[in-house]
């Protein structure tokens, strides 16, 4: 083994980066970083902010499914048809698009 690795690895180490999913980039105090890394930094922040807003994305279209599913079920418990359960919701659907073009959301 070199000599140069002997001991500690983080005798080796200029700087932790910690890279969150909320895509927050932490350096430690003494970091010197090269525009280079900054780069890339900064590009790998921009790919772990993208990731998760798709994750919020699919996430909030799985909660309006089952939202979507709940109201049918319910409606088809209470009586009424499975044809009626979806004209209520298309129904439903359509007043909160236009509540949310009159500004009411």
């Amino acid at each position: 083994m070199d000599k140069k690795y002997k001991g500690s690895s983080c005798e080796l180490v200029d700087a932790y980066v910690i890279l969150t999913r909320q895509g927050v980039v932490l350096a430690s105090d003494d970091a010197k970083l090269t525009p280079g890394e900054d780069r890339e930094l900064r590009e790998m922040n921009l790919r772990l902010i993208d990731r998760s807003k798709k994750t919020d994305v699919d996430g909030n279209f799985r909660s309006w499914l089952r939202a979507q599913s709940e109201m049918i079920v319910t409606a088809i418990q209470e009586g009424y048809t499975q044809e009626e359960a979806l004209e209520m919701l298309k129904i439903y659907q359509l007043a909160e698009i236009n509540k949310g073009k009159s500004g009411n959301v």
